[in-house]
């Protein structure tokens, strides 16, 4: 699989900035949440020494550019170095502890929201 260019990479960055002033336009807040697939993250089971960097090179892209991002693939990689299995066995959905460092990663951007008595 041939990995995206540069360009590529510099016209999702545009989208995703323009995406970014029209919720704030709106009052709204803009949280880019890429998933990294199952062969990112497990990169071994893929045949591969390391994983792929396209998500590594947006994030920087996007960071530039001033779009929030929720990062969870250092944190993947992390649990996974340690032998930890975030995704489903026969399939590429996030089992549970995949699912559960993702919420617990966005919800650390979130702020709190007070319940009225």
């Amino acid at each position: 699989m041939e990995l995206p260019s540069d360009d590529v990479l510099d016209q999702v960055t545009r989208t995703l900035s323009a995406r970014q002033h029209l919720f704030a336009q709106r009052g709204a807040r803009f949280i880019f949440f890429p998933v990294p697939a199952k062969s990112t993250v497990h990169f071994e089971v893929a045949g591969r020494a390391a994983p792929r960097d396209t998500l590594l090179r947006l994030r920087r892209r996007l960071v530039s550019a001033g779009v929030e991002v929720v990062d969870t693939l250092p944190a993947y990689l992390a649990l996974a170095k340690k032998g930890e299995w975030l995704f489903e066995f026969d399939d590429n959905h996030w089992n549970p502890a995949g699912v559960t460092l993702a919420a617990e990663l966005i919800a650390a951007r979130l702020p709190r929201i007070r319940r009225p008595n």
